[in-house]
């Protein structure tokens, strides 16, 4: 399983990890790859909506659950 995450760092403010909540599981890299390039972007859509300067931006997806179950 996987689930997305988003690094987000603004000018004059400490870079953040931002995660879906609740948390959202996708059985797929695929799956998750595609929702996080549409978060990501909506992400930095809502951002420079409300004047935020975005340094960096990046969005991953990390494996969820135990190594011993893959």
């Amino acid at each position: 399983m996987f689930k997305v995450a988003i690094i987000l760092c603004l000018v004059g403010i400490p870079c953040q990890i931002l995660e879906q909540d609740p948390i959202v599981l996708y059985s797929t890299m695929e799956e998750c790859r595609e929702v996080a390039e549409a978060k990501m972007q909506e992400v930095k859509t809502g951002f420079e909506a409300q004047n935020f300067v975005i340094a960096e931006i990046h969005s991953y997806c990390e494996t969820v659950g135990d190594k011993n179950n893959l």
